[in-house]
């Protein structure tokens, strides 16, 4: 009786956040279903939020990103993956931990940005609608996303460092101050938590030639674990560039019937964290940053970029094999204190392609 309750409250919160925000937004609907053409801009005022999912008394770590953790799932979750749910709860109470089925996730994409829909619903692989909505769902409404397969190691309060940091000025390189003297990034002033709206975790760092072989990117992000605000640039620019590589792929296909086949290696660079590392480091190499891969090589403590703070990769991938590092060190494991997350792989959307490929 009791999870039968939990369940029925859940609903009526995802209902609420995904319908109920929305009654007073002025929509323009698309003039088109072409996924290609379609890019009729979509008026997003907004209405109130629900209270509960902007209590300032649960902030993560006294940071601006609201108490939500965002988990997708199909409906029946494989005992690991509804432990880690689970452990979501217990560590973190006040916090909202919602539960996105597929229908769900129609509805969120068709209420919050209906010119997406016709893309959303065409997309041939499921991994690419999951990946394209974690995104969305952040950027939506704010909060934590986490794969269901990714279990909470300690609470939402003790993610973001207790000391403050440094902001970033441009890694160590000499910048101008207010009176024109110069100024480098050791002397620039002390920041804490209270303006924090975007929190990213490190996946890999290899130092190897070979290192396409393991991951999209030589220095990758990882995005089965992250946070923000709602609206933040880099998220929507994330979303942005994304649907363009989904569009052009799609584009390619014209004259075929439907889509191009979509690889693995299609995935992590349309939708998954080719694409995510993509946006986000460009934007940390632009302006008075200039974070390029040498400064975040082998990142042992946290970096402030503006509102965002970069985890090493300890935090949200401990223990995780770096084939060819020199110093396996940098990852730890699920004890060491600044492991955060324990990702357990259960996912099959590689599977999910190498059956599709061998269909055809």
């Amino acid at each position: 009786m009791q999870a039968q309750q939990v369940a029925c409250d859940h609903a009526a919160r995802i209902e609420e956040l995904t319908l109920t925000v929305a009654k007073s937004r002025r929509r323009t609907r698309p003039t088109s279903t072409s996924i290609i053409t379609e890019t009729d801009a979509v008026d997003t005022t907004r209405s109130e939020a629900p209270a509960w999912s902007t209590s300032t008394s649960n902030r993560i770590g006294l940071s601006r990103i609201p108490p939500l953790v965002h988990i997708m799932t199909k409906g029946v979750l494989d005992p690991q993956a509804a432990y880690c749910v689970d452990e979501w709860r217990r560590k973190n109470p006040g916090v909202s931990v919602l539960l996105w089925t597929d229908d769900d996730m129609d509805a969120m994409v068709s209420v919050h940005v209906p010119y997406l829909q016709p893309l959303f619903r065409a997309l041939p692989r499921g991994v690419l609608r999951a990946d394209l909505f974690r995104y969305l769902v952040v950027a939506t409404f704010g909060g934590v996303y986490a794969d269901s397969d990714a279990c909470p190691l300690k609470p939402l309060g003790q993610w973001l460092p207790t000391v403050s940091l440094r902001a970033e000025k441009g890694a160590g390189s000499t910048t101008a101050a207010a009176d024109g003297s110069s100024q480098t990034a050791a002397e620039t002033p002390l920041i804490g938590n209270e303006d924090v709206a975007l929190v990213i975790g490190m996946e890999s760092d290899l130092a190897t030639d070979d290192w396409y072989r393991f991951f999209a990117r030589q220095l990758q992000l990882c995005q089965w674990t992250f946070a923000g605000v709602a609206g933040h640039p880099i998220l929507t620019a994330i979303v942005a560039e994304s649907v363009q590589r989904l569009r052009a792929k799609w584009a390619a296909g014209l004259g075929e019937s439907g889509w191009p086949s979509i690889t693995n290696e299609d995935v992590l660079d349309l939708t998954g964290p080719g694409v995510f590392t993509d946006v986000i480091l460009a934007a940390w190499r632009t302006g008075k940053y200039q974070a390029g891969f040498e400064d975040l090589h082998y990142l042992t403590e946290p970096r402030r970029f503006g509102d965002a703070i970069l985890l090493p990769i300890v935090a949200f991938s401990p223990g995780q094999p770096q084939p060819g590092s020199d110093r396996p060190g940098i990852v730890g494991d699920r004890n060491s204190p600044g492991a955060l997350i324990r990702h357990l792989f259960l996912g099959s959307w590689r599977a999910e392609g190498d059956a599709l490929r061998n269909s055809q």
